[in-house]
This record gives structure tokens, sequence and C-alpha cells, in this order.
């Protein structure tokens, strides 16, 4: 990994962290319903889990990494949640996402780059299993704590385990 790179990144004792910019959540709000307590067990510094409660959610957080906010507990130990909201670390996502539609009751939501989208095994392991009910375009780049702005655009892939659909609604959004 060139030095550029590298300085872009964070890290915490070994683990990919970004911060979610607010307005990344926000838009998650603003064009998706999410009906209960949620739960972020990818909480990091708790941008999002701040958005959620400013809202009235009900958010239980945690994080694999201690940073004394939030209980510490591994995303995969969790057998059962209501609704889960998180950005979870991208290295980890496919397993994660598998195992958040077995054990979520309502909605899953995650943040992932748009390329997550694709690809032939993804499509295979949890796609074609799940459809994504909506996948929400977030118009621009994120900012990035350093004041830089990511490299890569951001979507907000939904599944409602309530019902199965047979298509994917589109939804662009401004952050």
């Amino acid at each position: 990994m060139t030095q550029i790179a590298e300085s872009k990144r964070r890290k915490s004792d070994g683990i990919d962290f970004h911060s979610t910019d607010p307005r990344w959540t926000y838009a998650l709000l603003r064009n998706y319903r999410i009906l209960g307590a949620v739960l972020e067990p990818c909480a990091g510094d708790g941008a999002m889990v701040d958005v959620m409660r400013s809202r009235g959610i009900d958010v239980i957080a945690s994080d694999l990494v201690d940073r004394g906010i939030y209980t510490v507990k591994d995303a995969m130990s969790y057998e059962r949640a209501p609704n889960i909201v998180t950005n979870p670390p991208y290295s980890q996502a496919d397993e994660m996402i598998e195992h958040f539609l077995l054990i979520t009751e309502g909605v899953v939501a995650v943040l992932m780059r748009i390329a997550w989208l694709q690809g032939k095994k993804r499509k295979e392991r949890i796609f074609d299993k799940k459809r994504p009910d909506t996948v929400i375009i977030v118009n621009g780049r994120m900012p990035l704590p350093n004041g830089q702005h990511s490299q890569f655009p951001h979507v907000w892939v939904t599944w409602d385990n309530t019902h199965q659909t047979d298509f994917t609604q589109l939804v662009w959004t401004n952050p």
C-alpha cells in the first residue's frame, strides 16, 4: 500500500475504521423507514449512533474495539437483532451481512462502496439468497476525518426481512 493510501486510512488495534459522516446516516433515515430498535454492531466512534438517537431511535451500540464508548462485542456473536444499521469493516462485510440477514427480524442496512454491489461470488452468496429491497445512492464523496474525501461513492444497501421482494428500488439522494 502506498504511503498516500495508508495516510487516508485510520486503524485501531489492526481493525480498519472509518468514521461515518453524519450526513450519510441522515441520508438513510430520510429515504428509508426503520421501525423499532436498532443494533449498531460496528459503532466505532458513535457517529451513526448519535444521528439515529437524535431522531428518536433506540440504538444498542457495540464495537469489537474498545474505544471507551460502547460495549465491546464481536458483531458476529449476536444471535438476534430487531434491526441492524452499520458501516461494517469492508474486509469482513460479506460474512457479516450473511450473518445479519439470518439473525435480524426486520431491516438490515449497510453503508458500502458502490462497487460492492458487483461481483459474481457476492451475487451467489448474498443477493441470490436475499435480494436487497432498496439501494440508496448518496451523491458525492464522503468527507474523511483528515479533511479529504473518500475516493469512492457510497450506497446504503437495505434488506427488509419482514417480506421478500422481486425487485430492488434505486433511490438517489444528496447527503
